[in-house]
């Protein structure tokens, strides 16, 4: 796994009683990426869904549960899709459609703005802000 938190790629200290409880309510929190027992990510976009994540629901944006049953049903729609054409397996893409899907029904990301960025990251034009 890359460290992409300065951290050898394990959660910030200040924050992990409230990542650890939310871990622990997770569906399937077994196959969360793990190194020596602690959450690891082996690219910057994972923590950055996982982080998205925890401080949208942090905020009152959504409860969990609400959260736990999208990531169930992402899951459940990369396991019943077509093995010769699904993804491989990732578990941080199926928890970021979920995330996704909640965000855009919630109304707090706009479609449209969705897809340029997604379009802007996937051709490598950078956020002069984005460090």
């Amino acid at each position: 796994m890359t460290d992409v938190t300065g951290t050898g790629g394990r959660v910030e200290e200040d924050c992990r009683p409230d990542v650890e409880r939310i871990v622990a309510d997770l569906p399937g929190q077994d196959l969360l990426p793990r190194k020596e027992g602690e959450l690891a990510f082996s690219a910057p976009w994972e923590i950055r869904a996982f982080a998205l994540a925890v401080a949208a629901h942090r905020d009152g944006r959504f409860s969990w549960p609400e959260f736990q049953g999208r990531l169930v049903a992402a899951i459940d729609r990369w396991e019943r899709a077509d093995p010769a054409e699904r993804a491989s397996w990732s578990y941080y893409r199926e928890w970021l459609q979920g995330l996704e899907s909640l965000l855009l029904e919630r109304g707090l990301v706009d479609a449209d703005e969705l897809d340029a960025r997604t379009h802007e990251f996937l051709h490598g034009v950078r956020d002069p802000k984005h460090h």
